[in-house]
């Protein structure tokens, strides 16, 4: 701070300006410029020159990618629409990370065939995994009710397969909307401030996941680039510089993937590889083709092996080998396409937990682990906090982490969380647990599953520091 004026990140405008100049007399946000000089001074006597004062404008107003994005939800709150959008903050500084930021925002300006090229056709699907808006199955709702990274994992297996549609009828795909917020329990390892724990506990000065990630949070634009396969960004058909004869809905055809193939006939969902099959025989004028469907459809015993032969994907005709399948299945598959890597928010050590080096279980333990100690700080009935001294334990917590002594930790109450802690622990503290198993020498209501993994009880300070 200099005298009422904040601070900025960037050092010279500190050096340069803030400290070598007065606060405005009457305001003392602004720095004057041009201040005035002692009565009686050489320069008093000249011409009086015009004042200039320099303030900090509103930064939800005059947005970062940062305040646009990732605190959007803020800014809508309290109504404080964007004015402006600097692309800066994201975690990167090339030119196509900007523009897909400024594109998604609609404050970018292509080239007018970039929106109207009347040869090329675009594929578009509706999401149909957990932790999407208007899912409606089983499954989408069982896995949205618990959370996790699961919710995750599952969009990118069904944008990873949209993108061998695409190649196959030869479309630029429409990226979708990547559903975030807190319930996923993950974010991406650099943007380290929507971690939520510590050893100490919870971190009041967590960022809230947007509910939907920003494109950069999650696509490797320019992987895709050097893979040469097309897109466009989510916004591309609302933009209001795409015409309307391509974003009208009579430019649009709808395709239930499920009922490709056998599937209409035998009223039997096709597998993803039947229904990959059918595809390419599947002829669509359209401008645009939307798919349903595509999280539905199974995987059998024969898809591994075809996958790895790379018999999904290119278009009909003939195309680069490296185009042919720029991505594999599972979560390798997944971090392919990820802008490097994601980690759960519930560790206590001073590492990340970097999601694509743990298996499945482990992740899951790290979520129960969360979930319970979320229970535990709001104070309900039977939940109580764990308390992990890692400094002061040598070879941490072989048998999870004790509880809590009486009084180390108060229950906090959530009318009373800071803004960004009410957004995500209240709400980790309703999702869904497996059965709880009874923990070693505990019974009754505290019974809670321990996490036994290094990075919840700090037992392998070489490995997870």
């Amino acid at each position: 701070m200099h005298g009422g004026l904040a601070g900025w990140d960037q050092g010279p405008i500190n050096t340069r300006v803030l400290q070598r100049v007065v606060t405005h007399p009457k305001d003392r946000q602004l720095a004057l410029l041009t201040p005035q000089l002692p009565a009686g001074s050489p320069s008093a006597a000249a011409p009086r020159r015009l004042s200039v004062s320099m303030g900090v404008l509103p930064m939800l107003q005059f947005a970062t990618a940062f305040t646009y994005y990732i605190q959007g939800d803020l800014s809508r709150s309290i109504g404080a629409r964007p004015y402006s959008l600097h692309a800066i903050y994201l975690h990167g500084k090339d030119a196509l990370r900007k523009k897909m930021a400024l594109r998604d925002a609609h404050a970018w300006h292509d080239p007018p065939d970039y929106y109207a090229d009347p040869t090329r056709r675009y594929l578009t699907y509706a999401p149909s995994s957990a932790g999407v808006v208007g899912s409606t199955s089983r499954h989408a709702s069982r896995v949205g009710s618990s959370g996790g990274f699961e919710m995750l994992r599952e969009q990118l297996a069904e944008f990873e397969l949209a993108l061998w549609f695409a190649q196959i009828s030869n479309r630029t795909i429409i990226l979708p909307r990547l559903a975030c917020a807190d319930k996923a329990m993950a974010y991406p390892c650099y943007a380290w401030y929507h971690r939520a724990t510590t050893h100490t506990g919870f971190r009041d000065a967590k960022i809230p996941m947007p509910d939907a990630c920003p494109t950069y949070y999650w696509l490797n634009a320019n992987l895709l680039e050097r893979l040469g396969v097309p897109y466009r960004e989510s916004a591309f058909l609302t933009n209001p510089r795409t015409p309307r004869w391509l974003s009208a809905a009579l430019s649009t055809q709808q395709l239930d993937v499920r009922l490709l193939g056998n599937g209409r006939l035998s009223g039997h969902v096709p597998t993803v590889r039947q229904a990959v099959q059918a595809f390419r025989s599947h002829r669509s004028d359209a401008r645009v083709l939307r798919l349903v469907g595509i999280g539905s459809l199974p995987h059998d015993a024969h898809d591994a092996a075809w996958r790895a032969r790379g018999a999904i994907g290119g278009p009909a005709s003939a195309a680069p080998a490296a185009h042919a399948r720029p991505l594999g299945g599972g979560l390798g598959g997944v971090s392919a396409i990820s802008s490097g890597f994601w980690c759960t928010a519930c560790v206590i050590t001073r590492r990340g937990g970097i999601i694509q080096d743990n298996n499945a279980s482990t992740v899951r333990e790290l979520e129960e682990f969360c979930k319970a100690e979320a229970r535990g700080a709001l104070g309900l009935p039977g939940e109580w906090e764990t308390c992990c001294d890692v400094a002061g334990k040598v070879g941490g917590y072989a048998q999870g982490c004790p509880r809590c002594a009486r009084g180390a930790r108060k229950p906090r109450d959530a009318r009373s969380l800071p803004w960004s802690v009410r957004r995500f622990l209240p709400v980790w503290a309703n999702l869904s647990s497996k059965p709880r198993a009874a923990a070693s020498g505990v019974s009754g209501p505290s019974q809670r599953s321990r996490c036994l993994h290094p990075l919840c009880t700090g037992t392998d300070p070489i490995r997870y520091p």
